[in-house]
């Protein structure tokens, strides 16, 4: 097994494994990874080094199904020759890029270089359909420049960045350098004030709008569930039961908590009005007979279910209201 805090390619000794809610094949089986981050290196080109791989799913959160949950990952890649961007959308110019004032001024202080902009529709979506094929697991990826992702962090106090959240709510497994692990260390514990502006605007003060815009099942939600088994509103809403509890955690201490068990255990304490509700949230996303029962349920009567989402919407602000306004002193 590769261990978190000192991920590297090591053989196992045992081959033999089963997936878990905390586990996936591709943590467990360093040919594998092996396999994976060649490939990547290979279809990105320009003399790309994989540097840093995180798992972000629902493995990641103590959440995973096997047989239906995707091992979503989080790729930091270096090249000599430029830097790599993964932005969605269209592929950009290097001259809009330079436009954009954090780029502006990375570019700045790292150097300019030539910039390859991966867009997800041209890059991202065609290589999960071919990993799936060859590594026979789902998995998806977002790609990061190393670089940049240094040069975020390394800038936290004055901008919030998406790289905390990867870094600190999710797996290492795959770090030759130890650029992870040394980041984690640096963080861990560490609260800033931007940083939980930026969590306390997506999960304190509100619902998303995807959450609302997830109601209604709609056919490109039906065509998603067939063939990717994701049913987007239950787990928008997880992400909020969970989200809630990390952010109200974060901004009173630093730390980080994000796992099932322990998102369970603080609405048992603090909030076990909402305990049953939570649970059952939990129970629709992660229990594989119980998932496939919805699955089946949307397909044959999608209306109903919209009706039954569009229901629990309305408990479910109130437990993220009851969330923010909870007195952890």
């Amino acid at each position: 097994m590769i261990d978190e805090n000192n991920a590297k390619l090591e053989k196992s000794d045992n081959q033999d494994f089963e997936a878990d809610s905390h586990h996936s094949e591709l943590e467990h089986n360093p040919e594998l990874l092996e396999k994976y981050i060649k490939t990547l290196e290979e279809e990105i080109g320009h003399n790309s080094r994989v540097v840093g791989v995180l798992e972000i799913g629902s493995y990641a959160n103590g959440e995973g199904v096997p047989g239906f949950s995707d091992v979503d990952t989080r790729v930091y890649v270096e090249s000599d020759d430029m830097y790599i961007f993964n932005f969605a959308g269209h592929k950009k110019s290097e001259e809009v890029f330079e436009e954009n004032g954090e780029v502006k001024d990375f570019l700045a202080e790292y150097g300019k270089k030539p910039i390859e902009n991966f867009t997800w529709t041209d890059f991202n979506i065609p290589m999960w359909d071919e990993l799936e094929k060859d590594l026979d697991i789902p998995i998806e990826f977002g790609l990061s420049d190393k670089r940049f992702a240094n040069f975020e962090l390394e800038n936290i106090e004055n901008s919030p960045t998406n790289e905390h959240s990867f870094l600190m709510k999710r797996k290492i497994i795959y770090d030759p350098n130890n650029f992870l692990s040394n980041w984690k260390k640096r963080l861990e514990g560490k609260k800033y004030s931007k940083m939980v502006n930026f969590y306390s605007d997506q999960y304190l003060n509100g619902l998303s709008q995807k959450l609302y815009n997830g109601l209604e099942i709609t056919h490109d939600d039906l065509e998603d569930i067939r063939s990717r088994k994701k049913i987007q509103w239950v787990k928008r809403a997880v992400r909020h039961i969970r989200e809630a509890i990390t952010t109200k955690v974060y901004s009173e201490s630093g730390e980080i908590v994000h796992k099932k068990e322990d998102i369970l255990k603080f609405y048992k304490k603090h909030l076990p009005e909402e305990y049953d509700f939570v649970s059952r949230l939990y129970y629709w996303k992660t229990d594989y007979e119980k998932r496939q029962k919805i699955i089946k349920g949307c397909l044959q009567n999608p209306k109903k279910y919209s009706q039954k989402f569009e229901e629990m919407t309305g408990r479910l602000e109130r437990v993220i209201s009851e969330v923010k306004e909870l007195d952890l002193s």
